[in-house]
């Protein structure tokens, strides 16, 4: 294994390997890339619609047999559905065989491990592969492992079996109709974990409300208190702008009057209640002060209190803030979560508990797989290193085989032969004739070599001009065997158009056709021209309505694209089963129009049957009545016969005495 497999980590309990592939898929039925499939790895935070019951690691279960699988879709390229733990550590998804849950006796129940199989895939990814009707056993690996204790009880050394499946995992696709109910159970989800974010929203708003509405009607209260005091204020002159003594009476007066004091009496009495009025005015004026100076330091204690509720407020208004961008975050990330695909895949639910919370899935390609490094020190890495290199030789050996077959079926070349023949002719005489203008121009004929100048200067003009017709009137070439460029593009990765003889040599012989290197060497030399294999003139012809030219085909895309051949191959395959899924559908119809008709028939049938039952037991009950009568009769008339037979033989007793 570490010779045919350089930077392949091979673990230290590995002993022994079995590659069953070559029995799933001989020669005559290779494994097939038509099938389309498509995954969607959910994220771990969504909950699957219809959460699955299996269990992932029972309490009985037994690592004596492993049952994995690899999940395989061509839709551009080949990519396989894998675990990941961590970041970069692949494993193929599966787990231990379960005696209670799976049955007994895998070794000679194949359906055990297969079952083994849906459990742990149902429980890792949510996927059910019950519908799956192919399981290709693909390899087994054997693990030697010493004596351990394992959950508190001593295990014995035993020899372990890991089963890698290949199912045609593409017969689980749900329908369109299937598709929709599943996108529109998903939306209600999501929600449904969407109202719930508002919820929480909208309580803090409230909080927030009822805060800023308290904070604004005790601003409004002290606001009216202020406008009512300075509504109480009357408009009497301030007592130290008054002098009684120089005022006159209808001065005095006034102010009185203004102080709702008395204005009647004389002079001398306006001015004793005005002084007297203006001393007790002195005397409030002193005690508001000091009144003013107290609520003054009360005031700015409040004010300072408010100033503090105000900057906590802000402080919970930037805190608000901050929740509501975190719970846009939140919601975006649950609608990213929970986007689907348009059309129709397989829906991916990583276990969120399994490997301790470091269980993941995803869709890497083949090439991902085959790069590994001696650094990926896991055994569950080298499971999946080992299937994609086999994987990888299964497809090196049908692809050899398809050139194979293209190769057989190449004409002889003889035609081209003969033109080699000519073509050294050709060189001889143009060489002996160089030979002979050699001694001329020795001679020292210069006018016939400026006439010869001349004259090859005019066949350049005439031959750019006929090379620029020909450019012109390049052909259009079509793919005809997509399947044989197909085989030639994975062997030729740099898409150069052609592969060395050697080459296709050795793939041929990696094949096991059990052929001697002459018989390839024949086969290979078919298509050879100078040492390569230009295989786009066995896979291409030229459009109709063209004109029959010798030129090598000439495509209209320069580089080739693997992409759009195995789009190109796809694209027929779907529509051969849709062609067969309508051929199907008629007949169904077909079917069941039939069986409406049946039933019908016996329906009618069933009603006739029951009337000619209920005629018989009519008919029946009759007969009954009239034996009966008949026996009744048939008695009286024996016990007549029997009185006259007694009487006839006493007659005669008589008689002869």
């Amino acid at each position: 294994m570490k010779s045919r497999y350089t930077n392949l980590y091979i673990p230290s309990d590995f002993f022994n390997a079995n590659f069953s592939w070559t029995e799933a898929f001989p020669l005559v039925r290779p494994f097939q890339l038509g099938h389309h499939c498509n995954f969607h790895v959910l994220h771990k935070d969504v909950e699957s619609v219809s959460p699955s019951p299996a269990v992932l690691d029972p309490p009985d279960a037994d690592h004596l047999y492993s049952a994995k699988e690899t999940f395989v879709h061509p839709t551009r390229l080949i990519h396989f559905l894998v675990g990941q733990k961590g970041k970069n550590e692949t494993m193929a998804i599966g787990g231990p065989w379960s005696p209670s849950l799976d049955g007994v006796n895998p070794e000679e129940d194949p359906k055990v491990l297969i079952k083994t199989a849906i459990r742990t895939t149902q429980a890792l990814t949510g996927i059910d592969l019950s519908a799956c009707t192919q399981w290709y056993r693909f390899a087994e690996v054997r693990y030697l492992r010493p004596e351990e204790m394992h959950k508190g009880r001593l295990v014995q050394a035993r020899v372990e079996t890991t089963v890698i499946f290949l199912p045609d995992v593409w017969s689980c696709t749900p329908t369109r109709i299937e598709w929709g109910t599943m996108q529109t159970s998903y939306k209600k989800q999501l929600q449904k974990k969407l109202a719930a974010v508002s919820k929480d929203e909208n309580s803090q708003a409230l909080k927030s409300t009822l805060i800023y509405f308290l904070l604004g009607y005790r601003s409004f209260l002290v606001e009216e208190d202020e406008g009512g005091e300075i509504q109480g204020k009357l408009d009497p002159t301030h007592f130290s702008e008054l002098d009684p003594k120089v005022m006159k009476i209808i001065d005095l007066r006034k102010e009185l009057e203004s102080r709702t004091l008395s204005s009647k009496g004389l002079k001398s009495q306006l001015i004793a209640r005005l002084t007297k009025a203006m001393k007790t005015e002195q005397e409030k004026e002193e005690a508001q002060e000091a009144m003013e100076v107290t609520e003054q330091a009360a005031q700015s204690e409040e004010v300072k209190k408010n100033l503090e509720v105000e900057e906590k407020s802000e402080d919970k208004k930037k805190e608000e803030e901050e929740k509501k961008k975190k719970e846009e975050r939140e919601k975006a990330s649950l609608e990213r979560k929970y986007v689907l695909p348009d059309n129709p895949a397989i829906l991916v639910h990583p276990n969120s508990v399994a490997k301790s919370g470091k269980f993941d899935c995803t869709v890497t390609s083949l090439s991902v797989l085959l790069d590994y490094r001696p650094e990926d020190n896991k055994e569950h890495s080298f499971e999946v290193s080992l299937f994609a290199e086999l994987f990888n030789e299964m497809l090196m050996r049908d692809y050899g085989f398809e050139i194979y077959k293209s190769l057989v079926k190449a004409p002889e070349k003889k035609e081209e032969e003969k033109k080699d023949k000519d073509k050294d002719k050709k060189t001889e005489d143009k060489n002996s004739k160089k030979e002979k203008d050699d001694e001329k121009k020795n001679e020292g004929e210069k006018k016939e070599e400026i006439k010869e100048e001349e004259e090859e200067a005019e066949d350049d003009d005439e031959k750019a001009k006929k090379d620029k017709d020909k450019k012109k009137e390049k052909k259009k070439y079509t793919t005809v065997e997509p399947a044989l460029l197909m085989a030639f593009t994975y062997f030729d990765q740099n898409h150069t158009g052609y592969m060395l003889d050697k080459d296709v040599e050795e793939i041929i012989h990696t094949i096991g056709l059990q052929l001697s290197r002459a018989q390839v060497r024949k086969l290979v030399q078919k298509v050879v021209s100078r040492d390569a294999v230009s295989y786009r003139k066995l896979t291409d012809k030229p459009l109709p309505g063209q004109g029959d030219t010798k030129e090598e085909p000439v495509k209209e895309v320069k580089e080739f694209d693997i992409e759009t051949l195995a789009q190109d191959l796809l694209k027929k395959t779907s529509e051969s089963k849709e062609e067969s899924c309508q051929k199907m559908t008629a007949e169904i119809k077909q079917l069941k129009q039939k069986l409406l008709v049946q039933e019908k028939v016996t329906n009618n049938s069933e009603s006739t049957s029951k009337k000619y039952l209920s005629a018989l037991m009519e008919s029946k009950e009759h007969l009954t009545a009239m034996l009966a009568s008949v026996t009744e009769a048939l008695g009286d008339k024996g016990d007549n016969d029997e009185v006259e037979i007694k009487k006839e033989t006493d007659i005669k007793s008589n008689g002869a005495s």
